[in-house]
């Protein structure tokens, strides 16, 4: 039976692919994205929730069928009184007899806290974690055994295993990135002020997987399309158009350049597109990706390249990226995969309208009237021009002559370019431009602001100058900085310790995870952010700086 998508569903209904989502939600059907299917039934529910604005919430309930329940379950309904007694002695004890036939049992309750794995759960259910992960496979979750269970499935899940769970209310901390708030610019808006803005996308992927490709198709199909016989100027960040709408595409070398800026709090990025080679599938960096794009908490679309070649597999690829915690919605997840040619331009259009999607759900918004406020790509030092730099603009609108500063680094916007390489006035939120009229080369991954005056700019980087020189002077070694962990850690009061492992072999790895997965406390827990077989690297490094984990290995 074919299924109709949330987005096509909105468009029938001449409405935003959001406000069809979060009605469909209401409704209980399950869907998760703008993209996940609805059958016949489900979207004429749908449809008749905004034909009919009068419908009660009671007649809106009775929609949905209900599901059969087994004998034995109506046995057990009927003897459940409507509240639970509060006695310690319950009046029926559970008894299994040979036949495997369980007596009416009392009602078995338990509180867990956001982000409990499968080994913490099955300890306190007193089973094993196979018969969890077995179970949350049945319901559609790819949860390792180290793995965190999805908040949304716990209840569920507790149903299966015939308990009552419940998830502890926690109060979100704030991350702490001590030593880099030199980098940050803080702001706030008005949320009068703001109006939408277009996404910026980060595209990673393997070393030859395509990602240069795609970017190439996409800017030429654009310039083709729009400023034919123009000559390109490849400045790190572009911009290219879709039924009208434009998307800010980051072209940096490589993941390690996207954890860098992460790295020092530039959280610039809106929307991460893994590029996987459908003939060779899910490669070490692949997974360095998408623990980079996780660690960055930001959505991710898979694009399945090289779909023209007759070894490709994409079904391999979608197994292969469950392993890794990412489930496509063709397996019942809520990651986007698309099957594309980057080198035929097959389908690079359905790409693009899966990422005009996601921005839609995610319903970016800036303060366009502010002074700008954005973050460095990249800088380098031009011959005939001086020091210039890439940047992407986040709040407001940045004009020529405005004074800024970016870290210890001020100047004057002398001159802006565009990603065609026509000079422009001014550039408002998620646009890139080169910058000229720095004093000095600034750093990538650094923040910038438009100050009063260039007397105001040179304050200010010469006040973060010294911040800088002062931090430098002290040095922290290995073990005061693991003792400085280890306070932190008793000190907090919910406390997370992640941890990068790196083995020499696959088995040497699989134990120290299992080890790793039973190390537990009251009041804490353990997350792997990334192991791998190998020597540890400079990507491993930075990765372990950016999501603030220590290295085992």
């Amino acid at each position: 039976m074919a299924k109709t998508r949330v987005y096509e569903l909105a468009r029938d209904l001449g409405l935003d692919s959001k406000d069809v989502l979060a009605r469909a939600q209401e409704l209980d059907i399950e869907v998760k994205t703008a993209s996940s299917g609805l059958d016949e039934g489900a979207a004429a529910l749908v449809r008749m929730s905004f034909d009919d604005t009068t419908e009660t919430p009671e007649e809106i309930e009775s929609a949905p069928v209900t599901p059969p329940v087994a004998e034995d379950d109506v046995k057990e309904t009927i003897d459940e009184p409507d509240e639970p007694e509060v006695s310690e002695a319950a009046p029926e004890v559970a008894v299994t007899d040979d036949s495997g036939t369980l007596a009416p049992e009392e009602e078995k309750v338990l509180l867990v806290e956001p982000g409990v794995t499968v080994h913490d759960l099955a300890r306190l259910l007193k089973i094993r974690t196979a018969e969890i992960v077995k179970t949350l496979m049945f319901m559609g979750e790819m949860v390792p055994g180290g793995g965190e269970i999805p908040v949304d499935a716990i209840e569920r899940l507790g149903q299966e295993l015939g308990w009552e769970i419940l998830v502890a209310e926690s109060d979100e901390e704030e991350e702490e990135d001590t030593g880099r708030e030199r980098f940050i610019v803080e702001y706030e808006d008005d949320p009068e002020s703001l109006v939408t803005r277009i996404p910026v996308v980060a595209v990673m992927g393997h070393v030859d997987h395509g990602k240069t490709q795609l970017l190439d198709t996409i800017r030429n199909t654009n310039v083709i399309e729009g400023e034919a016989g123009r000559i390109t100027q490849h400045i790190g960040a572009y911009q290219a158009e879709h039924d009208g709408s434009k998307i800010t595409f980051i072209d940096t070398p490589g993941h390690e350049a996207f954890t860098a800026l992460r790295a020092r709090g530039a959280e610039v990025t809106d929307i991460a597109i893994i590029v996987i080679a459908a003939d060779d599938s899910v490669m070490p960096q692949t997974v360095e990706a998408i623990n980079h794009a996780k660690a960055a908490d930001v959505p991710i679309i898979i694009a399945i390249n090289k779909m023209d070649l007759e070894a490709a597999d994409p079904h391999a690829v979608r197994a292969a990226l469950t392993q890794h915690e990412i489930v496509v919605e063709e397996l019942g997840g809520d990651v986007p995969a698309i099957e594309i040619s980057a080198l035929k331009g097959t389908n690079v259009d359905d790409l693009l309208e899966m990422i005009s999607l996601v921005a839609e759900v995610e319903e970016l918004e800036a303060n366009p009237k502010a002074p700008a406020i954005g973050t460095v790509i990249e800088a380098q030092l031009e011959v005939g021009r001086g020091p210039i730099a890439t940047v992407v603009v986040q709040r407001g609108t940045l004009k020529r002559g405005d004074a800024l500063a970016a870290g210890p680094v001020p100047g004057r916007v002398r001159a802006m370019f565009n990603d065609q390489g026509e000079q422009v006035k001014e550039a408002g939120p998620s646009t890139p431009v080169v910058v000229m009229g720095w004093d000095e080369v600034p750093t990538a991954g650094d923040m910038f602001e438009v100050v009063k005056n260039e007397r105001a700019a040179r304050k200010i980087a010469q006040s973060k100058l010294d911040d800088l020189r002062s931090k430098q002077l002290f040095v922290p070694s290995a073990i005061d900085r693991l003792g400085m962990l280890v306070e932190q850690l008793r000190t907090q009061d919910h406390s997370e310790l992640r941890v990068v492992i790196k083995a020499d072999t696959h088995g040497s790895l699989d134990a120290i995870m299992d080890s790793i997965g039973k190390i537990s406390r009251d009041d804490g827990f353990v997350t792997i952010v990334h192991a791998a077989v190998g020597g540890i690297t400079t990507n491993d490094v930075t990765l372990a700086e950016a999501s603030g984990a220590i290295i085992y290995g």
